[in-house]
């Protein structure tokens, strides 16, 4: 929903709420007011910068949905790595990793047939916080930023400073 109200003042207040929250939250909400005449450019111009601004950073969350399932990797990069490397794709076909979402927000992540990493999951906005469960049963928790998601392809990413990009497909 987008309000525009021009009489003495402007405000702008824009709402956007994701088809799969059902109503919940707020995406982007703005609001300002200017008296016409103190300002040197047209306020229809400042309107149109603050939508064109906020738009593009609304995103809905993750619909858990799409992601419960088996997801094999089809490519691993390390873009800050000097220079930026990638896994060999011959060696993700020997290795046959892939990660795994249950509907009991478990996670396991497996590698050459064993496993790499296995923990708890739960969705927040874009990311996937991830509770790992070491071998000595203490956990740590990680972020996964996920930036594609469909029903038949994830791109997801650690924020850490070795950050690593995985394109997986699902199964």
């Amino acid at each position: 929903m987008i309000e525009i109200n021009i009489r003495t003042h402007v405000s702008l207040r824009v709402v956007v709420r994701p088809s799969n929250h059902a109503g919940k939250g707020l995406c982007a909400r703005a609001s300002f007011r200017l008296t016409p005449g103190k300002l040197g450019f047209s306020m229809t111009t400042l309107v149109l910068a603050m939508t064109i601004l906020l738009f593009p950073s609304c995103k809905s969350s993750i619909n858990p949905d799409n992601l419960y399932g088996k997801w094999k990797y089809i490519k691993v990069a390390n873009p800050n790595a000097i220079p930026p490397d990638s896994v060999a794709s011959d060696e993700l076909a020997l290795q046959a990793p892939y990660i795994q979402f249950t509907k009991s927000d478990s996670l396991i992540i497996i590698w050459g047939g064993k496993v790499l990493s296995h923990g708890k999951f739960r969705i927040d906005g874009q990311n996937i916080r991830y509770t790992e469960t070491l071998a000595d049963g203490k956990t740590r928790e990680f972020p996964f930023w996920v930036s594609k998601l469909t029903d038949k392809e994830i791109i997801f990413e650690t924020t850490t400073q070795d950050k690593s990009r995985v394109t997986a497909v699902k199964e």
